[in-house]
């Protein structure tokens, strides 16, 4: 279990997460303020460990974080069945830019339920290819099942591509 303060601690929880911790559980403590780290971080959840553990934000918010990728980016880069992603929001002050894939959650991989409720997007999201959305970019291969509660989004989506949304792109 982490408990998070600070930007530094988020991106320890990223890090743990990609080498084979994706079943932890993450708490946001406070509102997050990630403009000392720049391109340090790394979406939380890989190709290799996708995430499936709990990540609550307990109402705060993540700000100041420019995510630049190539694809399947956002907060968290890809998840699977077990995944619980709860309570915060990226704020305006944030952005995400890459090609396809893109979402405060990018993708998914595997099966199985993953729950995201009450995450609000705020920060515009660009990318130029397809699935391109506010909270999840694209359910791969459409076998997991998303419950999508109370989540919104504010911010500017620009998809050059399909299956571009407010909410989510692709999701099977």
């Amino acid at each position: 279990t982490f408990y998070i303060s600070t930007p530094e601690q988020l991106v320890e929880f990223a890090v743990a997460v990609n080498s084979g911790a994706n079943a932890s559980t993450g708490y946001l403590t406070e509102d997050i303020d990630m403009s000392s780290i720049g391109a340090e971080f790394t979406p939380i959840g890989s190709g290799k460990y996708p995430f499936k553990g709990t990540f609550d934000g307990r109402g705060h918010r993540i700000k100041n974080l420019a995510i630049n990728g190539m694809s399947g980016v956002g907060v968290f880069g890809v998840v699977t069945g077990g995944a619980v992603i709860t309570d915060f929001v990226f704020d305006s002050s944030c952005s995400i830019t890459g090609t396809s894939y893109l979402g405060v959650v990018g993708m998914s991989s595997g099966s199985g339920n993953i729950t995201l409720s009450r995450i609000g997007n705020e920060a515009p999201i660009s990318g130029t290819g397809k699935n391109v959305a506010g909270i999840l970019g694209c359910n791969m291969g459409s076998t997991a099942k998303f419950t999508f509660t109370d989540c919104y989004n504010t911010g500017t989506i620009i998809g050059e591509r399909g299956e571009s949304s407010s909410i989510s792109g692709w999701a099977g």
